[in-house]
């Protein structure tokens, strides 16, 4: 199995729990959805982390708060472009605003962590 694929099960799962926690919020306890958006994602990037780290890209560096705050800047960068689009489109219905908040940040997350957060080639 390839690094990438490995990365798309981490990531199918993670948006799964990513889209629930967001629709749960906005929809059933009426949250502002960019507020929603930035819960959703907390919860999620932790799993991401996590499964990541070991599955994905098979990390053994034992500098694992290093790895957590870069993987913590990578999705500081990722949950700000994510959030501009929940409200930029704010007017289509909340399932395309986080459809387009999910394309626009899966590309800029993989090369991120792959050579950020958990490769050799370290830029923070």
């Amino acid at each position: 199995m390839t690094e990438f694929v490995r990365f798309a099960i981490v990531g199918v799962s993670n948006t799964a729990m990513t889209w629930a926690i967001f629709l749960t919020l906005a929809v059933w306890f009426r949250l502002d959805p960019v507020l929603a958006n930035v819960i959703a994602w907390t919860i999620s990037s932790s799993w991401s982390f996590y499964w990541n780290r070991r599955f994905t890209f098979r990390s053994d560096d034992p500098a694992v708060p290093s790895q957590a705050m870069r993987f913590v800047a990578v999705n500081i960068a990722a949950i700000g472009l994510s959030s501009l689009i929940v409200a930029v489109f704010r007017h289509h219905p909340l399932w395309i605003r986080q459809a387009f908040a999910t394309a626009a940040t899966l590309g800029w997350n993989y090369v991120m962590c792959r050579r950020v957060v958990f490769g050799q080639g370290q830029m923070l």
